[in-house]
């Protein structure tokens, strides 16, 4: 998904091992795509980061991470999903993962809930449509942690 140039590649001595730098990438795709910030560790000497993902099973997968938080994490959609002229990046209060019937058969829908609480659903559901959970994937901490302080 994310299309890289050797004329924008940078060479640090101090890097990793197999990691490498550019100065920009390319997306190909418009499709909607997660940043995440993230700490990493859990004492006072964690790090604090981002990373760029292209699907809810990287959010599910970082999630297992035992010293990895993430601190927030953010829809970039394009247009088409969000209903405006331009692309947006929104802050996510959960990720969900559905289906809905269509000619029959199953097909996979996610379920985007941003921190304003409208949704987003990818591909989009028509009005005959219902988006039926299978499961959440991610739900904000900060919004957690208001759930428990209302009950």
């Amino acid at each position: 998904m994310i299309e890289t140039f050797s004329h924008s590649e940078i060479n640090f001595p101090w890097r990793e091992s197999g990691v490498r730098t550019w100065t920009y990438a390319h997306i190909n795709l418009h499709a909607p795509w997660f940043y995440v910030d993230y700490k990493i560790g859990i004492d006072e000497k964690s790090a604090s980061a981002m990373y760029l993902l292209f699907d809810e099973k990287q959010i599910s997968q970082l999630l297992t991470e035992s010293d990895v938080e993430i601190t927030n994490l953010y829809a970039v959609t394009p247009s088409f999903v969000n209903k405006t002229m331009q692309w947006k990046m929104d802050l996510l209060k959960s990720v969900s993962v559905g289906y809905k019937k269509v000619r029959g058969q199953n097909q996979k829908v996610v379920r985007l809930e941003l921190a304003n609480e409208i949704e987003y659903f990818y591909p989009e559901l028509k009005l005959k449509s219902k988006f039926h959970k299978e499961r959440d994937i991610y739900f904000s901490k900060k919004d957690q942690l208001n759930e428990k302080e209302k009950s």
